[in-house]
């Protein structure tokens, strides 16, 4: 490969060689592919067509922070034939979350993981965009564990790099491993999670899932099983649970995603979990607030948003509590006034609280006296 090149830059001209997508394909893996065409490094690639401003371009998760513009800008080194958006993470927007993803730290986001019996049976070895979202654990095709390392060298991937300049990404820029030649790892005494993990890729890639009579949009159970998750391991409601593997989890407090001090065998066995709560819906998650005394006020803790449907099921399992104790009407209040007035009673909130059982205190009644 091409890795510096001292000839006339191509920053004005299209790609010469436009290879097709492959199915499911992940942006960072068809430009690298696109790199290979031209037998040029990809780093080098994109000095050449794109211009020096792009120097940074393979940066923190490209796949996730690709702006509009350079969509627009390859799009038309394309000639316009590909759609570079639905390659992207951002294409992702509406089902693992309800806005753009624009950032690589988000929750449901993870670095590339890799399955090896993929990569060595592809006619075009590449990598798909689902390996790079933390619910896919396994391959389901497989039936086996991801990798999210070199088994060798035990480091991320990069693929847009290349081992002394000459190996392709299907082996480890670190090391030169063969990532085709890694061991497949089989699922063995947890293969009863196997449908639970079968169940999210369905959700991702249909956008919905139903529960009872109604469909809930994807990103709003997303958020609802990873709050459970985090019930489940960093505030131990463990209760009726698999409470003999998730002793072993050792998870600590943090601004970060919990998902990212889990190992993929981990968070293969959390999302199997938390997904069974949701079968036999809803009396499989009655039975989880039941068996560990879950309030409201706990199955809501550091949610920024509650979805109308997660909201009505709280409610129908465990009402939140509202410092109201009865309605009162104005006929009440005023009948309340004219016998506290007949027994010569001072008519103040103490005492109408008194009497009428309603906290007039209470900024949430908003009751008045006069």
């Amino acid at each position: 490969m091409i890795k510096k090149v001292v000839f006339l830059k191509l920053k004005e001209l299209p790609f010469l060689i436009i290879p097709i997508p492959l199915r499911n394909e992940l942006f960072s893996s068809w430009i690298t592919r696109t790199a290979y065409a031209h037998h040029t490094h990809p780093h080098t690639f994109i000095n050449l067509f794109l211009g020096d401003s792009y120097r940074t371009f393979f940066g923190n998760n490209i796949d996730a922070i690709l702006c509009n513009s350079d969509i627009n800008t390859i799009q038309k080194k394309c000639n316009n034939k590909i759609n570079i958006l639905p390659l992207t993470l951002k294409s992702y927007a509406g089902y693992l979350q309800e806005n753009i993803i624009n950032n690589g730290t988000n929750k449901f986001l993870t670095s590339l993981r890799f399955c090896p019996m993929c990569l060595r049976e592809d006619k075009v070895p590449y990598y798909r965009k689902y390996w790079s979202v933390v619910f896919y654990t396994i391959c389901l095709k497989h039936q086996c564990y991801m990798y999210d390392k070199c088994p060798q060298c035990n480091k991320k991937l990069n693929i847009s790099k290349m081992y002394k300049n000459t190996f392709s990404f299907t082996f480890c820029s670190s090391c030169g491993f063969d990532l085709k030649k890694a061991h497949k790892l089989p699922i063995y005494s947890d293969k009863k999670y196997i449908q639970s993990n079968q169940k999210l890729a369905t959700i991702l890639e249909s956008g919905y899932i139903q529960l009872g009579d109604k469909p809930i949009y994807s990103f709003y159970y997303f958020d609802t099983i990873t709050q459970l998750a985090k019930l489940i391991l960093v505030h131990r409601y463990q209760n009726n649970l698999d409470s003999k593997k998730l002793q072993y989890f050792k998870i600590k407090r943090s601004f970060m995603p919990i998902y990212y001090q889990l190992s993929i065998k981990e968070q293969f066995i959390i999302f199997g979990i938390v997904m069974k709560l949701f079968d036999n819906y809803p009396n499989n998650f009655k039975e989880f607030v039941k068996d560990n005394q879950l309030t409201h006020t706990k199955l809501i803790k550091d949610m920024t948003y509650l979805s109308f449907w997660y909201t009505n099921l709280l409610n129908d399992v465990t009402p939140r509590f509202i410092p109201i104790t009865k309605f009162i009407t104005k006929e009440e209040i005023f009948n309340a006034k004219e016998y506290l007035k007949s027994k010569n009673i001072p008519i103040n909130k103490a005492n109408l609280t008194r009497l009428l059982g309603c906290n007039f205190f209470s900024i949430y009644n908003k009751l008045q006296i006069d």
